[in-house]
């Protein structure tokens, strides 16, 4: 368990998940004691601009939707940890936790994932955003019953920042393969 103060106030606790850029921590804000999920840059990323500025992008992301089924942001923090993005926290697991379980899914519950994972969409390009990375991983199935689209790391703006590349090498393709809309591959959003 790590103990750090993140912020001058988030108390992490335990890594929920880590991907190739960050870690999503639990976290307790000492001020309000909520509990918080805290996604921290990797400490080799820490001092990356291009790595601080695709975080920068996904708290701006996130603040701009305001709804039940993309995890909200509290705050973007920045202390000698690197750059931190605070959400809410929700206590439940991703889709492919739940897939990897090899039960077959209820067609209802199927459906009820789908329509509210539509729904967040609906409100992400209502935005102007394109999330660019839906996959089962980066969708929550909530212990309250409620499912939302996470993970905003490779989001754009589909009116200012139509170059897929701008924060990634020259001819990189972000995502995950699997999961790319052939519009990605073609390089279109």
């Amino acid at each position: 368990m790590d103990e750090r103060l993140i912020g001058g106030r988030y108390r992490l606790r335990d890594t929920q998940a880590s991907g190739g850029m960050a870690s999503i921590w639990r976290a307790i804000d000492e001020r309000t004691g909520d509990e918080v999920a805290i996604k921290l840059l990797h400490p080799h990323l820490a001092a990356s601009d291009a790595a601080r500025a695709r975080l920068d992008r996904e708290a701006a992301a996130l603040g701009a939707i305001l709804h039940p089924n993309v995890v909200p942001v509290r705050e973007l923090v920045v202390d000698e940890s690197g750059p931190a993005v605070v959400m809410d926290f929700v206590e439940g697991a991703s889709l492919a936790d739940r897939l990897s379980e090899g039960a077959p899914m209820a067609e209802a519950d199927a459906l009820a994932i789908a329509l509210e994972v539509t729904e967040a969409l609906r409100a992400v390009h209502g935005a102007g955003l394109v999330h660019r990375d839906v996959k089962p991983g980066n969708i929550l199935l909530g212990d309250d019953g409620r499912t939302r689209l996470i993970d905003f790391g490779i989001a754009t703006d589909i009116e200012t920042d139509a170059d897929v590349t701008a924060l990634t090498a020259t001819d990189d393709v972000i995502g995950t393969l699997r999961y790319l809309a052939p519009e990605r591959l073609a390089g279109a959003v």
